[in-house]
């Protein structure tokens, strides 16, 4: 693994640090940016909008993760130090990932937008722009993906309200863990669809942290002892082979 120039990860707090461990049903997006005072405003501008967002200033450690990791979303530099943005994008799509891609450049000629768009980019944002304008961009994006957020999930007597991180069942409070919170919010957004541990571990943690299928079940068994209480249908199943569902 490369960890030479490992990732800042922005997540609802201040460059580097984690402040809520929330944010699953939201987007995961990597930013590809050389300019570190503009990486730091774009992801702020990002995570104010609840995106997880990891960011890297090069190109060969943006080629790593963009190869070795899931991301909902590339945003993705044109001139970048050891590389470009075009060799990263075509590098993606080459793989077949069904990524998102926003291209940043200052170059706003027609013929530069074309040759992005051409190498696999879905959408374009030449610099300067108003932050307003990517966050306008990233939503559509990611609504063209399937990838909408929605704020409050009701389902077999349990409410969990992501803007306030609550989770309540049959009306009671129900106290769980971070971690814990962002597992339900996670099957509960997908109801019925199993999600194997690996794939939680994608979508929760950290794309360099590493979490055992182990660890997964114990998640997974106190959850269960949180929210079943009061029935014998067990809300969140295993799918033998597939991993865990809500059951909707």
């Amino acid at each position: 693994m490369n960890t030479a120039n490992p990732p800042v990860v922005y997540r609802g707090g201040s460059r580097g640090t984690i402040k809520k461990a929330r944010v699953v049903d939201m987007a995961k997006i990597l930013l590809i940016e050389d300019d570190l005072f503009l990486q730091e405003n774009l992801a702020n501008a990002l995570i104010s909008k609840d995106y997880l967002v990891e960011a890297v200033s090069d190109a060969p450690e943006a080629s790593f993760r963009a190869k070795t990791y899931h991301y909902d979303l590339l945003i993705v530099d044109w001139e970048l130090p050891g590389g470009c943005g075009l060799g990263i994008v075509r590098q993606v799509r080459s793989q077949s990932k069904s990524c998102a891609i926003l291209m940043l450049t200052g170059k706003g000629s027609t013929v530069d937008k074309e040759t992005g768009l051409d190498a696999g980019a879905d959408d374009y944002l030449a610099k300067p722009f108003d932050v307003n304008e990517l966050q306008a961009r990233v939503r559509a994006l990611l609504r063209r993906s399937r990838y909408e957020y929605v704020p409050k999930v009701e389902k077999r007597g349990i409410s969990l309200d992501k803007d306030k991180g609550t989770v309540e069942r049959n009306g009671k409070s129900v106290h769980l863990t971070p971690k814990e919170f962002a597992i339900l919010e996670l099957l509960m957004s997908h109801p019925g669809q199993p999600f194997t541990a690996e794939a939680m571990c994608d979508r929760i943690w950290q794309s360099d942290r590493s979490i055992s299928s182990e660890s997964i079940r114990t998640y997974i068994n106190r959850l269960r002892a949180s929210i079943n209480e009061g029935t014998d249908d067990p809300i969140i199943k295993t799918v033998w082979g597939r991993g865990y569902k809500f059951d909707a």
